[in-house]
């Protein structure tokens, strides 16, 4: 039976407040943030104008954003959902560690179900720990994930009532054995990741390649984007020639391969930058079926 008023509560075309429950390969799951808590995907396709390889580089647990309802299923409680007029952009690449360490923090932080104290409070007297050795956890903790909030300090407080240190203490040092983290090195990895996609080169999108990205969009991977701003469109494309692979640059060509799009380029003069201009846009599966027809004529020659 459909609780009251809910069949009417969400209409197709609604914009709402979700939160990522779980990510995978093919989708994200959600759920409302309202009362209602319905649950709902985001399938890949529907995630960005851009074709998605993986929902996991848009999208994280936990995070909370607007989607717009395409699909509503009130005898299932279930929806289908599309950001893809949001012009999401693919995450920063980020260590697979860091993202549970940042999760665990935020569980830490999360009071269940019960009626939060003043973040101005001490611990409650209730929890009967060792103030020093609290006191030493938290410094420690402090100096593994950053500064713990006051409820974070009183979630753990209470683990540490119900558990006791030793215990508390040992699954610790089991979890932080994980969440090892150098930011050094991840920040040196962005760096790097930042000159490989070689922004000081510049790129210019030609209406024929906009008019071939429409098309082949709709053809290939069922994305209806005709009547998206042609100039966020050139964006997007823009911004496939810096994140994808150069597979071959000659002094005037340059074939640039981004998850399944295949975008050719040609050099063009200017004494001021780099430039150069996406003639077209090809899926990936176009481009091998044209070079096998060019390899099976040479054969047949």
């Amino acid at each position: 039976m459909i609780e009251e008023n809910l069949e009417e509560y969400y209409q197709e075309g609604q914009l709402v407040e979700v939160e990522i429950l779980n990510v995978k390969d093919f989708g994200a799951f959600t759920t409302t943030t309202d009362k209602n808590r319905v649950k709902g995907l985001i399938h890949k396709s529907e995630t960005a104008n851009a074709f998605v390889e993986n929902t996991k580089d848009y999208f994280d647990e936990g995070e909370v954003l607007k989607a717009r309802i395409i699909g509503w299923e009130p005898e299932e409680r279930q929806m289908s959902l599309s950001t893809k007029e949001f012009n999401l952009e693919k995450k920063p690449i980020n260590n697979h560690k860091n993202n549970r360490l940042l999760k665990f923090k935020r569980k830490l932080e999360e009071n269940e179900n019960s009626t939060e104290q003043s973040s101005q409070k001490k611990i409650s007297k209730s929890v009967e720990i060792n103030e020093k050795e609290f006191n030493q956890i938290v410094k420690y903790l402090n100096g593994k994930i950053g500064v713990l909030t006051p409820k974070a300090k009183e979630k753990i407080a209470t683990i540490i009532d119900k558990y006791g240190v030793f215990h508390f203490t040992r699954s610790l040092e089991n979890i932080l054995d994980d969440f090892e983290i150098d930011f050094g090195v991840i920040l040196s990895e962005q760096i790097k990741k930042d000159l490989e996609m070689n922004r000081f080169v510049e790129y210019s999108v030609s209406d024929h390649a906009v008019e071939n990205y429409i098309k082949r969009s709709e053809k290939y991977f069922d994305n209806q984007i005709e009547d998206k701003n042609r100039e966020d469109i050139k964006k997007s494309i823009k911004d496939m020639c810096y994140r994808g692979q150069v597979i071959v640059e000659t002094e005037g060509i340059k074939y640039i391969k981004y998850g399944n799009w295949f975008l050719p380029c040609n050099k063009v003069s200017n004494d001021d930058s780099e430039t150069w201009v996406i003639k077209s846009m090809l899926t990936w599966e176009m481009f091998e079926n044209n070079m096998q027809e060019k390899a099976d004529k040479y054969m047949a020659m």
